[in-house]
């Protein structure tokens, strides 16, 4: 899984070469353009292989891809800009946001993800929590945090709230079995 990651970084860092060779004169956009890339792929599988373990290879190659690809079409639809994008959205949130809806959907139903729900685990509900009431915050401010650009931010912060509780209730399977043993050694 790390090995994808850094390979997927070593191709990004290459192409923000060339393409800075061929754009020097637009910083601004090149920054775009970095943030993009870079985020927008690597963001779920960087934080899965750190903190949840039952992240599938097939997961994390998806979300490699989604999360690249759906930031790259978002950065198109807005026609390349650097300060105005497609919907008034940053194409990072829509890619990071993508990402880890992909990573999370995969790795669930991989069925060589090996994995059990551990439901009494109060971070999990305080992530449940906090994307339901960014959700709810979204919904209810929606005018005004789209004119302002931070529609997107918003349902980004939501979505990674949500991830945390997945990976918090989702656990894996050896998990369990030593949570049992431990249970009737006491």
């Amino acid at each position: 899984m790390i090995k994808y990651t850094k390979m997927s970084l070593l191709l990004l860092t290459v192409l923000m070469i060339v393409f800075g060779l061929m754009r020097t004169e637009q910083s601004a956009w090149w920054n775009v353009m970095a943030w993009t890339f870079r985020n927008s792929a690597t963001f779920a599988p960087v934080v899965a292989a750190l903190f949840w373990p039952v992240v599938t290879k097939r997961a994390v190659v998806t979300a490699l891809f989604t999360g690249f690809a759906s930031g790259l079409l978002w950065y198109y639809l807005g026609d390349w800009h650097p300060n105005e994008f497609f919907l008034n959205i940053h194409p990072v949130w829509v890619g990071s946001s993508v990402n880890v809806l992909s990573i999370t959907l995969v790795t669930l139903l991989d069925p060589g993800s090996k994995w059990f729900v551990r439901p009494a685990d109060r971070f999990g509900y305080f992530g449940l929590l906090g994307g339901v009431i960014l959700a709810g915050i979204n919904a209810v401010y929606f005018s005004p945090l789209h004119q302002n650009g931070l529609f997107g931010l918003f349902m980004f912060a939501s979505i990674l709230c949500l991830f945390i509780a997945v990976m918090r209730f989702i656990r894996p399977k050896n998990e369990k079995e030593q949570l049992l043993r431990d249970v009737a050694d006491l």
